[in-house]
């Protein structure tokens, strides 16, 4: 099983730098590293022993940031991704959201792309 990781500062970091990001109808979501969650047990006590008691019911195995039906809708930036609303006419709308409000540029990602 996989998890993603992300320490509180740097949580309250990327909240604070989406209020300065943001427009409406935006969903931030920040670049994070995954861990296997027997390696984390690891890494905190090496000496225990592990008992795998399994999956419980309707757990995910391998968790992702979104679907492969928003990739559409997803700009790449260096640190973040971001969901923008959809739209109708989306090639007019979606290059409006394709430079930020403080200037930064950003990319499509690829069509069906899933983002772990």
């Amino acid at each position: 099983m996989t998890r993603f990781w992300i320490m509180l500062d740097q949580g309250v970091s990327f909240v604070e730098k989406a209020f300065q990001r943001m427009t409406g109808g935006k969903i931030f979501m920040p670049k994070m590293p995954s861990i296997k969650i027997i390696d984390l047990a690891k890494v905190i006590n090496p000496n225990n022993k592990i008992k795998i008691v399994g999956i419980r019911p309707a757990e995910k195995i391998h968790e992702s940031m979104s679907s492969k039906d928003k990739s559409k809708q997803i700009i790449d930036l260096k640190n973040h991704y971001v969901i923008i609303p959809a739209f109708k006419n989306t090639n007019q709308l979606k290059k409006k959201y394709l430079v930020n409000k403080i200037k930064e540029k950003s990319i499509f990602v690829k069509k069906n792309q899933l983002l772990f």
